[in-house]
């Protein structure tokens, strides 16, 4: 596929990228001036133009056009002459020495007297910057010039600069002069440089009582992009005065035979789009004056600085009003690429933004859906009556919308076809920009660094900047060139090998760097195929790295665009009642887990009937389910062409890769199907979003989904369950008790799902932080009376042999047999138990493992994959083994089998580690702790019996691979202290919260430091800094957010600071392990003295608070003692490593003389 891309834009600098969006915001006056803007705003004005693919175009500018020269690119049948006019008497530099132009542009330099006045008519004449540079005398010669090479019905536009804003500009620029004054001798860079730097008085320097502090501003912005340009020398030597009244350019244009008829930004000539007030005094102020009166009005009432003024023969102005007609918007097509960063469903509010980094905020949802549909598009344009058809909304609305972004200048917008809409098949358009930045890259050190932000034009002829890696370099300039055919070169520098049958097995770390290209110079509008080619290519990319995640964005967008515009409908074959029932019977055994049979059944349905999406759907979920997600994404990336009209098929790709765990791509995915409308929602697919957003850490996102879903389907079970974890994650405990006792209320709230909502209310009230614990333990009672309790009288005599001295069996039963926080506590006991003594067995309840998972593998003895398979038969199994003890790891987490337990499969069983607290199960019966856990006199508070452990309840391996240096005390050379956390936000409650606020505040100059994964979500730590601010704290001595492993933070932390009434686990240990000696209060057993127990493993009793009033006191005085502190960051270490918790091997001994004695105990109880 040949690249059609040929010479490079006139920018002579590399924009630097702190400032860059702010002067791409201004060069779009410079340079978005085209034949297709042109045409467009004319026809607002009632104006008809010439057609802008053909014809002849001349440019008269100081340097070359890159927006034209991107137009001469897409437009091969328009002649264009561009003139680049000598201003200040010295030749132009050429900034691209031995690049070809297109072949239908032509370039010439020269002087403006000496513009050859018989070059023929034009039928566009743009002078986008020349005119406010030139003397009075001249600039009337070149009005006169531009008349005397227009064609009949041409069109011409100027841009100029306008009072009363262009004073602000004048300002600037004698600032500049002034700054310059002793620099006569300098370099020219070096000029440029001291000019640019003269700007920071009104960029950084403006005082706030400046009451034309914005004006100026703005014109130190357009004015630092006219310098980085390369055209400070024509600003020296410009004329004093760089601007006029519009009346005044009006009548020097009217003695020249032209006539103003509008402006190529014809939203600023409305006075309703500056405001009532303005449009009321404009109206009345106006009355009986001349049109051209009434936009000098206008500009004096929004100091305007700068036009770009249409004009056309004298000859021909019939006398229309120089107005633009709102009306006339229904007959344009639009384009643009906003998106939004908010991973939830589209809502009113939400913010989008553009790649200048403008933002805006969406008053309804029809405008967020309008800027989907456009982004999907884009560069292609798409009607009025086609954006109707994507968002379902009337023409009157879907009007009404675009009338408000075009007021707001959002989009592109022209008549007829755009710039991409009729390009040739089999070629690539590359922004003529890129392929001029491939010399200057060649040349480059090796060594050096990545050039900065390229400022290229884009398609349209806007101003975009892009930032290249090395990757990308490679990938674009291959071998200094550009490549051929895109499509095989992503897949090449993507790591790809053909096989023997030409498939491409792609290295998917750098698959994902290709698509990033690809996707962003599709984005910024510097790459565009025909909708053919365009479509052929990424389904040839999806299927040749057999579905590979990374390619679905870019091929689902573009097909369910198609989707979404075909007038076809999906062509479903008809079958008998007796083929249904089969297809029926596959979502059965899907429901019922069973997804090896499910497989088998797919694949001969599919062989039956291959044109029914049944089969396919079946034989993907089967593969998803079975944790083969690699085949599920290529079965799908198959047939594409059969399924290419189902909503079914797109929302199954996005479902599909949220169950893979491609989190960021599934979301991505999911909201273009979203965009299908109705059709597409389903409560499957929105709880599939609502999951990726919360696996990558977009909790509030999630939470919208599995509402939004529930709204829509209000029967599919997991979305009520996934919403109590997303409030979970947001630490809205009592929002959570809330829906969870509500669900329950509810007579449909059967079986499985009854028992999944128990677990998430009774995981809720153990971090209610008023509850008392009695009063918690009701609902643990209720719990068990109504699901457990029943199943008692059910209970098998248990036929082990009572010897104690024979080596026992001891089953795990756990979901997190993988890489979770349950591994740093279980995998150093198993390491270490003897197994000459004792048999182990695994009841894994996991879909899918990891390498944590295979290491488990290689310990146990025994691993029974019990995921999907019914309690009562897990039971059995387990009766079968002969289990002794059974322990259970998981309490009322994720994936516990607590049923089972119910079951009484095993003469012993007890739950430990996993949860912290009883499980409420009588039928288990001990719960394993330490007397600091299970102070005496808590017995009543388990539904089990503690068992107390001497010493330590647990054993530690943090598994760092290097373990971080705990370094000296931070606050010796910050001379502040730091607290820190690594709490999860559910244990942070309006009590700890308060309490924290207290030591801040009387510690000075302390600060607060909270990293968790739950604070990746903006909105949650927006809510969590209210809350301190709510007690005096000011936002910035709280720092919320999640960096994973948390070491910085650590190190540079001083106190660590334990929750309350339920403490955290893991990462106080971690903190010991750092040298940061923690704070903690003891509370109601045993979630509220988890904190305690390391503190007396380490001989640190006295860091424990008895109540807040001593917490705040502990904490307070020990940041008071630098000197202690610094002592403990050195000793803690060394205790920690010393403790009984970091002796794996002796308290593993531990806990099997604990089994055997459990176990004897039963043995002498008899049957």
């Amino acid at each position: 596929m040949p690249v059609r891309s040929l010479r490079s834009p006139t920018t002579r600098r590399i924009m630097a990228t702190e400032t860059h969006s702010q002067d791409l915001h201004h060069l779009q006056d410079r340079l978005a001036l085209t034949p297709f803007r042109l045409h467009a705003a004319a026809s607002l004005y009632g104006i008809d133009a010439p057609v802008p693919t053909q014809g002849r175009v001349l440019c008269m500018g100081m340097g070359y056009s890159s927006a034209l020269e991107t137009f001469a690119v897409t437009q091969e049948g328009v002649e264009i002459l561009e003139i680049s006019v000598c201003v200040t008497g010295q030749p132009q530099e050429d900034v691209r020495p031995g690049l070809p132009a297109p072949a239908n542009l032509y370039r010439v330099v020269t002087s403006l007297d000496r513009i050859d006045t018989n070059l023929g008519a034009f039928d566009y004449i743009i002078v986008p910057d020349l005119y406010s540079y030139l003397p009075e005398a001249a600039a009337t010669y070149l009005l006169q010039t531009c008349e005397g090479l227009l064609s009949p019905e041409g069109l011409i536009c100027i841009g100029h600069r306008a009072y009363p804003g262009a004073k602000a500009f004048e300002t600037v620029r004698d600032a500049v002069l002034l700054h310059l004054h002793d620099q006569s001798t300098a370099t020219s860079d070096a000029r440029d440089g001291q000019a640019l730097a003269a700007l920071a008085i009104f960029e950084e320097g403006i005082a706030p009582a400046n009451p034309m502090g914005v004006a100026l501003r703005e014109a130190a912005c357009d004015l630092r992009a006219i310098i980085m340009q390369g055209h400070l020398d024509t600003i020296l030597r410009g004329p004093t005065s760089a601007g006029s009244y519009f009346v005044e350019f009006a009548q020097r244009a009217m003695r020249a035979g032209l006539t103003c008829v509008g402006d190529a930004r014809p939203h600023l000539d409305m006075a309703r789009h500056w405001g009532d007030a303005v449009r009321t005094t404009n109206s009345l102020l106006g009355l009986g004056q001349a049109d051209v009166v009434r936009q000098q009005y206008l500009d004096f009432a929004s100091c305007r600085a700068c036009r770009h003024t249409l004009l056309i023969r004298t000859a021909r102005h019939t006398g229309g009003r120089f107005f633009p007609s709102l009306e006339r918007l229904g007959s344009l097509r639009w384009a643009g690429h906003w998106e939004s960063d908010d991973f939830g469903p589209i809502h009113a509010g939400q913010v989008y933004k553009d790649v200048r980094g403008l933002h805006w905020q969406v008053p309804d949802v029809l405008s967020a859906r309008i800027l989907d549909g456009l982004a999907l598009s884009w560069p292609r344009t798409l009607s009025v009556a086609q954006l109707c058809k994507i968002t379902g909304g009337s023409e009157r609305d879907v009007l009404a919308a675009l009338n408000l972004m075009f007021s707001a200048d959002l989009l592109q917008y022209c008549v007829g076809q755009g710039p991409c809409d009729h390009l040739y098949d089999d070629h690539c358009y590359l922004a003529p920009g890129i392929a001029a930045s491939s010399a200057r890259i060649a040349t480059r050190d090796p060594e050096s660094q990545l050039p900065e932000p390229l400022v290229l034009t884009d398609l349209w002829g806007t101003p975009v900047s892009l930032e290249l890696s090395d990757f990308d370099l490679g990938l674009l300039f291959p071998e200094g060139g550009v490549p051929s055919d895109l499509a095989d070169s992503i897949l090449r520098f993507a790591g790809g090998s053909a096989d023997a049958g030409g498939v491409i097995e792609v290295a998917e770390g750098n698959a994902a760097l290709s698509v990033s290209l690809l996707d962003k110079l599709s984005h910024l509008g510097l790459l565009a195929y025909s909708e053919s080619s365009w479509r052929t290519l990424l389904t040839k990319m999806v299927q040749t790295a057999r579905g590979q995640a990374v390619y679905w964005p870019p091929f689902v967008r573009t097909r369910v665009l198609e989707s979404a515009l075909s007038d076809r409908c999906a062509e479903i074959p008809t079958i008998t009642p007796q083929q249904q029932a089969q297809l029926d019977h596959l979502q059965v055994q899907l429901d019922q887990l069973a997804y090896t049979a499910t497989e088998s059944l797919a694949r001969h349905a599919i062989e039956r009937l291959p044109m029914r999406f049944e089969g396919w759907s079946a034989l993907v979920n089967s593969l998803s389910g079975l944790g083969r997600y690699a085949e599920a994404l290529d079965t799908l990336s198959q047939v594409v062409e059969e399924f290419k009209q189902l909503p079914e098929y797109y929302r199954l790709i996005a479902i599909t890769l949220s169950m893979a765990g491609k989190n960021d791509v599934a979301a991505h995915t999911g909201k273009v199907v979203l965009a299908l409308g109705e059709n597409a929602m389903s409560g499957v697919l929105l709880n599939a979003l609502g999951l990726a957003c919360m696996h990558s850490l977009h909790t509030t996102a999630a939470e919208r989904f599995f509402r939004r879903g529930m709204e829509v389907d209000s029967g599919f079970r997991p979305l009520a369950i996934n919403l109590i974890s997303a409030l979970s994650r947001q630490g809205r405990v009592n929002d959570g008790i809330t829906l969870c006792r509500d669900l329950l209320s509810r007579p449909d709230t059967l079986d499985d799902y009854r028992t999944a909502v128990y677990h998430n209310l009774l995981f809720f009230l153990n971090y209610h932080p008023d509850l008392a614990a009695e009063e918690i333990l009701q609902d643990y009672r209720h719990f068990e009376d109504e699901l457990c309790r029943p199943l008692y009288c059910r209970w098998k005599t248990h036929k082990n042999p009572r010897s104690v001295n024979r080596r026992l069996k001891i089953g795990y039963v756990s979901a997190d047999f993988k890489d979770h926080a349950v591994s740093k506590f279980l995998l150093p006991v198993f390491e270490h138990h003897d197994k000459s003594s004792f048999e182990i067995f695994v009841y894994a309840n996991m879909s899918v493992g990891d390498g944590k998972t295979a290491r488990y593998r290689s310990l146990a003895d025994h691993w029974v994959d019990v995921f999907g398979i019914k309690d009562d038969e897990v039971a059995d199994r387990i009766r079968d083994d002969g289990i002794d003890v059974l322990v259970d790891l998981s309490g009322h987490t994720g994936g516990n089998r607590l049923g089972i337990f119910a079951r009484k499969p095993a003469p012993v069983s007890l739950t430990w580690l996993g949860y912290g607290y009883t499980t409420g199960v009588s039928a288990i019966d001990y719960f394993l702790g330490n007397e600091i856990l299970c102070p005496e006199g808590s017995d009543h508070l388990f539904a089990e019996k503690p068992w107390r452990l001497p010493d330590t309840w647990m054993t530690y391996d943090p598994g760092w691979l290097t373990p971080p240096d705990a370094g000296p005390l931070p606050a010796l050379s910050e001379n502040r202290i730091t607290f820190v956390s690594l709490s999860r936000v559910i244990r942070i409650n309006d009590r700890v919260i308060r309490v924290w606020a207290q030591i801040l505040s009387l510690v000075r100059n302390s600060r607060l430091v909270i990293n968790s994964g739950d604070f990746a979500d903006d909105d949650t730590c927006a809510d969590f800094r209210a809350r301190f601010e709510k007690y005096g704290i000011e936002g910035h001595r709280v720092m919320l957010g999640y960096t994973s492993p948390p070491w910085h933070s650590l190190q540079h932390s001083d106190i660590g600071l334990d929750c309350f009434p339920h403490n955290a686990g893991t990462t106080l240990l971690d903190m010991l392990a750092l040298g940061i000696p923690y704070i903690t209060m003891a509370g109601r057993p045993s979630v509220g003295r988890i904190g305690s127990a390391p503190l007396h493993d380490v001989g640190h009793p006295e860091l424990i608070a008895k109540d807040e009033q001593d917490y705040v006191a502990k904490a307070v005085d020990l940041a008071n003692r630098k000197d202690e502190l610094s002592v403990l960051r050195q000793s803690l270490p060394k205790a920690f490593q010393d403790s009984n918790i970091m002796n794996p091997a002796a308290f593993t001994q531990k806990l099997e003389a604990c089994y055997r004695s459990m176990f004897s105990s039963w043995s002498g109880r008899g049957a």
